[in-house]
């Protein structure tokens, strides 16, 4: 249903539209007007698609006028971008490994959800656990945020390559060149993140999570709760290729078909595939496609928001030493805005052991998943960029 709300500043409209957000899947539009009442301010912090599609929709509203208003979107707090649908009303919870796509991917999910987004869980993965907590903290300080995080304990079966995680020195300097500040951030284990997270979820489905990690948190943190019960919508994961090769090496233990996050606990990733809750699967299929180039790089760093510059100087330092992608940044957008992507459901299965160890097939006996098929790509670079400023 789309509604359009007159009014919107007013004690009536600022009700109504908290009130709509917060229970229905509703595309919004709220307008008021200017101070001097000689024009109209919209009114966007709202679930509705990309900034200049809001622009578009206003003027679709109006054209019928003798004049096109002058349409000005406001500078907001953290929390800016425009909403996808329905994802004010979520509570996220972000649960990662750490490494420099990570960090970026967290900035666009703080972005768009704001204090929505409970908390971060920092696992054993691809990085230096105790630096990446820090650079998590000044990325929350540069927010004005304090966003909790939880240390993964568990130890993946499969360690990622201890050239990559020490890379995690150089970022967080980086990072702190950007913002030296620490945030005074509350550090919990993962099992007490999530239950708060579903303490506080006041109605079912609320609690959203998304993750770009190996599964060790998320999968023994399922093993305690009633699924059923578990207030938790979904569960979107960075992981698997389906058509395409994986991006682990030939090695004695793998035969290459393996995407990273899966292979390095396969027992966690079907636990949590198989655990009877929604998933959305981001695969190699579809982040293959976004290649970290320079000209993406040189437009991020020459950007005015610091965002956007400390994001194009990640980026620039993570691809000067190695083919990158947009692992993660796309899966927190298709997290932000699901209309960007296309979805196929397909049975998934992951294989838990030998050189296939953390291969994602596809099988009549797998388990169903809505998997991202393909993305609007312009579209997902806009969100990029406007989800910086």
């Amino acid at each position: 249903m789309n509604i359009l709300i007159l009014g919107a500043n007013g004690f009536i409209g600022s009700h109504l539209s908290e009130t709509i957000l917060a229970r229905k899947d509703w595309h919004i539009y709220a307008m008021d007007l200017t101070k001097d009442n000689t024009g109209v301010t919209a009114i966007f912090a709202v679930n509705y698609g990309g900034r200049d599609e809001l622009v578009r929709a206003v003027q679709k509203l109006t054209k019928e006028g003798k004049n096109t208003p002058t349409i000005y979107l406001a500078e907001g707090n953290a929390n800016r971008t425009s909403r996808g649908t329905g994802s004010r009303a979520k509570r996220v919870i972000y649960d990662n490994d750490g490494h420099i796509d990570d960090l970026i991917a967290f900035t666009i999910l703080y972005r768009h959800f704001g204090e929505h987004l409970e908390g971060i869980i920092i696992n054993r993965g691809d990085c230096l656990q105790d630096v990446a907590v820090r650079s998590f903290q000044r990325l929350s300080h540069l927010f004005k945020a304090n966003v909790p995080i939880a240390r993964g304990r568990i130890k993946p079966s499969n360690e990622f390559p201890e050239e990559w995680k020490v890379l995690s020195r150089e970022v967080d300097e980086l990072i702190a060149s950007f913002t030296p500040g620490l945030s005074k951030t509350e550090i919990l284990n993962p099992a007490t993140m999530y239950r708060r997270a579903v303490q506080k979820a006041v109605s079912d489905n609320e609690l959203l999570i998304v993750t770009s990690g190996p599964l060790v948190s998320l999968a023994e943190y399922l093993k305690s709760i009633s699924v059923s019960t578990a207030r938790i919508s979904g569960i979107i994961i960075m992981g698997g290729a389906i058509s395409v090769d994986g991006n682990v090496k030939l090695t004695s233990v793998s035969n290459g078909h393996a995407e990273w996050n899966f292979f390095a606990d396969p027992v966690s990733a079907k636990a949590v595939i198989s655990s009877g809750l929604p998933i959305t699967l981001v695969p190699l299929d579809v982040t293959n496609v976004f290649p970290v180039t320079p000209s993406l790089v040189n437009s991020l760093k020459a950007a005015q928001s610091a965002y956007s510059r400390l994001t194009g100087t990640l980026l620039d330092f993570a691809s000067s030493r190695y083919p990158y992608y947009l692992w993660d940044p796309l899966t927190a957008i298709i997290t932000a805005e699901s209309s960007l992507a296309n979805y196929a459901d397909i049975k998934i299965d992951v294989i838990t052991d030998g050189r296939s160890q953390g291969r994602t097939v596809v099988s009549n006996d797998g388990y169903p998943c809505r998997v991202v098929t393909g993305v609007d790509k312009q579209g997902v670079l806009d969100f990029l960029v406007d989800s910086l400023k």
